[in-house]
């Protein structure tokens, strides 16, 4: 259910909707805090970051990217596979994350 909000969310905010999108993607970080499940949760309050970027509200955006990016970094900090950990750090949605909440700088 986390991931069905979360895509009607982002579906609506890719179709120009974002103030409805605000509601499905709230509802998936809720749900996502509730399981305890960090990717479920750090990919879903990266989408409402994105939203409230777009809705432009930007101290909203950097909150949900700033605890998404921390989500990032303890899953990573668990990874005890030093190859893995670096290859998670070094994937496009993560990284663009990380950038998002001021962890790495944009290039």
């Amino acid at each position: 259910m986390v991931k069905g909000y979360r895509l009607q969310g982002e579906a609506l905010a890719a179709l120009g909707q974002p103030e409805e999108a605000v509601a499905p993607l709230t509802r998936a970080v809720d749900m996502a805090e509730r399981l305890g499940n960090p990717p479920l949760l750090w990919k879903s309050r990266s989408a409402l970051g994105n939203v409230w970027r777009q809705l432009g509200r930007p101290s909203l955006a950097q909150e949900q990217f700033r605890w998404a990016a921390e989500l990032i970094v303890q899953t990573a900090g668990d990874l005890d596979d030093q190859h893995l950990r670096e290859t998670f750090l070094a994937a496009d949605p993560v990284r663009a994350i990380l950038t998002a909440s001021g962890q790495l700088e944009k290039q």
